[in-house]
């Protein structure tokens, strides 16, 4: 298990962000450290020796247990923060010093700063005199070669605290460790959404073309014709997304927006010389265009609320657009790849504590033309727990499934995303939960 948790992750260099100042720490074992670093780095079949041990660090109650793997390339020697000997789940603060077993080098430092596996800092040799170090994310590089003016010899014995402010010009630590040291709010309106809308999903039935309308009716989105009676109604992953953002302005309105006014087109904010061949046979934006006027419909009641009664605000179809954000690459009409969705769901959570998100997957259609073709609608809720750690939920086509399960499934498409304000209030218009007999 350690093995598969301490492999290198590299990938396209990205340049470092500019960013403010550090103001606290990660749990540090920088005391215990400094009681082996002698020997870790002295004769390596030495090193290989070292007892396991459990050790206390002045100043925090949290004890640390030192210990040495190994596999045909790697020794690690690892200051862990744990409980479980073996490493199985990484806990904040944590850290892996890696030596080559051929040549007895120190090649690699890792500093776990979220009890994840996949979030931590990789600082490796550049040099006599200097090293560069990596911040990744939930497995995906964030930073990567920000220069440290020392050596990793230097590095393994300094405290964290001190790596982290030597970085402070080129990282903004309050960005990835939103802890108590930093002030954020821990608790969302988010996670208690979702919590309301979970009971109602049971009683949802799945309908291809489906939505309900103005008028709370069950009907096809294509030509507004009833479902008819004797089957199931339902909808598909449009209508659901529909009937979502419905539940959070009917409290408002009163009301159900009407079907007519999502399914407008907006042909002069998207598309090319492709799609306009084969708007009206194939639809190829449709479900962009939906989503983007869900979220302006969801504006504008926000937007209400907060200004004078009475007054209009215009929006033009993008104005929900996420479309900028400081770690990921904005793809005009097209959104950001599926396999980043963790950390764009993660950043988007980090900086934004009431809003959910309308997701519309698209993928580069070839033949006789070439376009990208919005195929899939889904709502991501995402938030950040007490540790910092993302949170994120899943809901499509009637159903809350997993995020990682939705990633593997569009792996290689895009998805282009719209945020939706909400107050933490969701009424999905009449409908009722089913009542609970006890027996």
């Amino acid at each position: 298990m350690l093995i598969l948790l301490l492999q290198g992750i590299r990938s396209v260099a990205a340049l470092p962000l500019p960013a403010g100042n550090i103001e606290a720490s990660l749990p540090e074992n920088s005391y215990v450290r400094s009681l082996y670093l002698d020997r870790i780095l002295g004769p390596l079949e030495s090193a290989r020796g070292l007892s396991a041990d459990v050790l206390n660090e002045p100043g925090y109650e949290q004890q640390i247990q030192f210990f040495v793997e190994e596999d045909k390339d790697i020794v690690y020697f690892c200051f862990y923060h744990g409980k479980d000997i073996n490493f199985a789940r990484p806990v904040t603060g944590s850290i892996v010093i890696q030596r080559s077993r051929e040549t007895g080098r120190l090649i690699k430092m890792k500093i776990f700063y979220k009890d994840e596996a996949d979030s931590y800092l990789s600082i490796e040799p550049d040099g006599q005199d200097s090293c560069t170090m990596d911040i990744l994310l939930l497995g995906d590089p964030m930073q990567q070669g920000i220069a440290l003016p020392f050596s990793l010899e230097d590095a393994a014995a300094k405290p964290v605290v001190e790596l982290m402010r030597s970085t402070a010009a080129y990282v903004d630590w309050s960005f990835y460790l939103p802890r108590e040291e930093f002030p954020f709010p821990v608790l969302s309106s988010t996670d208690d959404l979702v919590e309301q809308i979970r009971p109602y999903l049971g009683q949802l039935n799945d309908v291809d073309d489906g939505a309900i309308n103005k008028d709370g009716q069950y009907i096809f989105i294509e030509d507004g014709s009833p479902q008819p009676d004797g089957k199931p109604a339902g909808m598909n992953c449009s209508g659901f997304a529909k009937w979502i953002v419905d539940g959070i302005l009917y409290p408002v309105t009163g009301e159900l927006l009407p079907i007519n006014r999502l399914k407008e087109p907006h042909l002069d904010y998207r598309g090319n010389r492709w799609s306009r061949k084969v708007e009206d046979v194939e639809d190829p934006y449709f479900g962009l265009d939906w989503i983007r006027n869900l979220a302006v419909e969801a504006l504008k009641v926000h937007s209400a609320a907060d200004g004078p009664a009475g007054e209009s605000t215009h929006f033009n179809p993008e104005a929900a657009d996420v479309n900028y954000l400081r770690y990921h690459e904005y793809e005009e009409d097209v959104g950001y790849p599926v396999e980043r969705l963790k950390t764009v769901l993660y950043e988007l959570a980090r900086d934004n504590m009431n809003s959910f998100y309308l997701g519309s997957v698209n993928e580069l259609v070839h033949g006789g033309y070439e376009l990208r073709k919005h195929l899939h609608v889904a709502v991501f809720f995402a938030w950040l727990d007490e540790k910092g750690g993302l949170q994120v939920s899943v809901m499509e086509r009637t159903k809350e499934t997993g995020l990682d399960e939705f990633i593997e499934r569009y792996r290689g498409e895009f998805v282009h995303l719209v945020e939706v304000p909400h107050a933490g209030v969701f009424k999905p218009g009449t409908m009722r939960l089913d009542p609970v007999i006890k027996r």
